[in-house]
C-alpha cells in the first residue's frame, strides 16, 4: 500500500502571490520567502507555528531567489529583471532587517544565489537568465568576476563547501546541462565537470 503523505506542520498563505523562493535562515527559526507580490518576508516557526516576523514591501523587482549566509547573519535576494533594470542582488543584515549592500551587473532576472563562506570573507555566487555567472564581496556587493556560460540560460545553482573551505558550484541550464566549477581564493576557477542531457540530443 501506498504510504499517506506526511501533513505539514504549519501552512500560511496568502492571497495573489505566486512564492519564488524560500530558505531557512541558519542558527534561528527564521524561514525567509519571497515571491511576486513585492515583499520580503520572515516568518518564525516556534512551536509549530508560522508568525511573520518581519516582512519588507514594496521591493520594486520581486525577489526571485533567496539564500542566507551560513551563520544566519546575512540574507541574500536575487531580483527579476530586464535588460538591465531590477536584475540585481541583495545583501540583508538579518538582525537589523535593512539592506546592507546592493550590486548590478546582470542583464535579465537572477534565477539563483549562493552564499559560500571562505577564508577571505563572505562571498556570494549569483546566476542569471542572461547566462552570467557573478562572484561577489557579500559584504559591499563589489562583483569580482563574471563568467558567462556558453551552455545557455541558467536556471539554478548550488554550493558544496568543506571544512577546510574548499567549496564547488553546480550550475544548472534549462538546455539540460549541469556543470561543476571550483572555487579557490582567486574566485571560481576551472570547470569540473559536465553532464546531463542536452535538448539538442
Amino acid at each position: 500500500a501506498l504510504a499517506r503523505p506526511a501533513a505539514p506542520v504549519a501552512v500560511n498563505r496568502t492571497a495573489r502571490n505566486i512564492v519564488q523562493s524560500a530558505v531557512w535562515i541558519a542558527d534561528t527559526t527564521l524561514v525567509a520567502q519571497g515571491g511576486e507580490d513585492l515583499h520580503l518576508r520572515c516568518w518564525d516557526t516556534r512551536g509549530g507555528q508560522l508568525a511573520l516576523a518581519w516582512a519588507v514591501p514594496d521591493q520594486e523587482y520581486h525577489v526571485f531567489s533567496l539564500d542566507a549566509s551560513p551563520d544566519g547573519m546575512y540574507l541574500v535576494t536575487g531580483h527579476n529583471g530586464f535588460s538591465g533594470e531590477g536584475s540585481m542582488i541583495r545583501v540583508w543584515d538579518v538582525r537589523q532587517r535593512a539592506v546592507l549592500a546592493e550590486g548590478r551587473g546582470h542583464h535579465f532576472t537572477v534565477s539563483a544565489v549562493q552564499c559560500v563562506a571562505r577564508p577571505e570573507g563572505l562571498r556570494v555566487a549569483s546566476v542569471s537568465h542572461d547566462g552570467s555567472l557573478k562572484w561577489w564581496d557579500a559584504l559591499d556587493a563589489t562583483c569580482l568576476q563574471t563568467n558567462m556560460m556558453d551552455a545557455g540560460r541558467i536556471s539554478a545553482l548550488t554550493a558544496a563547501q568543506d571544512a577546510r573551505g574548499g567549496a564547488e558550484l553546480a550550475v544548472g541550464f534549462l538546455s539540460g546541462v549541469v556543470e561543476t566549477f571550483a572555487v579557490d581564493g582567486s574566485g571560481v576557477t576551472a570547470k569540473r565537470s559536465q553532464f546531463g542531457v542536452s535538448q539538442d540530443s
